[in-house]
């Protein structure tokens, strides 16, 4: 599962709780320290790329199909959108 804007770890965890293996994409470092908790706590299943992810190539990121997850704010989802169907 890709995650876009994971923020301190809601819908991740839940992803986690589930068996998900999860990359999440944060551009807020204070939300890092609380995703390096649920990577201690879900050992292998979570990697963390700070960044905004509207900047990565997010095919190199998740090179293959992946299913995406997101919870961000309106003004922000277009423009990722639109980046993603280019995937």
């Amino acid at each position: 599962v890709l995650e876009i804007g994971p923020g301190p770890g809601g819908l991740t965890r839940a992803l986690l709780r589930a068996g998900a293996n999860v990359t999440a994409i944060e551009r807020d470092r204070r939300c890092l320290p609380a995703l390096a908790e649920l990577g201690e706590a879900f050992p292998g299943q979570l990697k963390v790329i700070e960044g905004d992810a509207l900047e990565i190539p997010l095919a190199s990121v998740m090179p293959g199909p992946c299913h995406i997850a997101s919870n961000l704010p309106y003004n922000v989802g277009t423009a990722l959108l639109l980046s993603l169907i280019h995937i």
